[in-house]
C-alpha cells in the first residue's frame, strides 16, 4: 500500500489477494473471517496513513457472496482521498475492490456501488 496517494483522478482496482485474516482454519465461518478482516483492515489503514476516518461500514454481497464494504477518508496536510473498499472470498482467495477519488471533485458513491455490483467471480 502506498503511503502517499495521487488524488488527481478517480480510480479503482480489483485483485485477488492474500487475506489479512486466514482462511486456513476451516472452523472459521465466512462471517468471522470477514469481521476479522474488517478490524485488521481498519487498523492497517490507520497504521499506514495515520489520519483515517471510517465513514461507513456495512455488510454487502459481491457476486452473490457475503462480503463487507467500508468507506473512509484519508487526510494529510496536503490532500484528502475518499475510498470505498469491499471484499469477499471464494475458493480460498480474497477479492478486494477499492474505489478511490478526491472527495470534493471526483468521489461519487454511485460509482463505487456500481463497480461493486458489476463484479462477477467465476
Amino acid at each position: 500500500m502506498k503511503k502517499y496517494l495521487d488524488t488527481s483522478v478517480g480510480s479503482f482496482a480489483i485483485q485477488p489477494t492474500m487475506p489479512i485474516a486466514s482462511t486456513a482454519d476451516p472452523s472459521k465461518s465466512a462471517k468471522i473471517l470477514i469481521d476479522e478482516t474488517l478490524n485488521s483492515t481498519i487498523a492497517r489503514l490507520r497504521e499506514t496513513f495515520g489520519n483515517v476516518t471510517l465513514l461507513q461500514s456495512i455488510p454487502t454481497v459481491i457476486s452473490g457472496l457475503p462480503g463487507y464494504e467500508i468507506t473512509y477518508l484519508i487526510a494529510n496536510n496536503q490532500s484528502e482521498i475518499k475510498q470505498t473498499q469491499a471484499w469477499t472470498f471464494k475458493d480460498n482467495k480474497w477479492y478486494v475492490v477499492t474505489y478511490s477519488a478526491e472527495p470534493s471533485t471526483y468521489y461519487n458513491p454511485a460509482t463505487a456501488i456500481n463497480i461493486i455490483n458489476s463484479i462477477v467471480l467465476r
